[in-house]
């Protein structure tokens, strides 16, 4: 199994959630493309994407991004980026 994905409902808000295993992290960026035509798909205006705060920063979501910003979930601090579906 390769992992998983999908476009789940927290607190009112979209977020994407992509789980990969680690022999297929080249493949995430297909897989956050294919998303995002779901969003669209369900006529979602707006996602959002959480990573852990020790994650390098994404330079092409953050290009994309509506806002960047720091939240707290569960617990631990992650870097949130916002995203407009039709702009993705």
């Amino acid at each position: 199994m390769a992992g998983w994905c999908g476009i789940q409902l927290e607190d009112g808000k979209y977020e994407v959630a992509i789980v990969i295993d680690e022999s297929y992290w080249g493949i995430g960026v297909k897989i956050f493309q294919d998303i995002m035509v779901w969003a669209k798909d369900f006529n979602h205006k707006t996602v959002f994407i959480h990573f852990l705060y020790t994650r390098p920063e994404y330079k092409f979501l953050r290009k994309i991004a509506k806002n960047v910003s720091q939240s707290e979930l569960y617990g631990s601090q992650f870097t949130t980026y916002e995203l407009e579906v039709d702009s993705a």
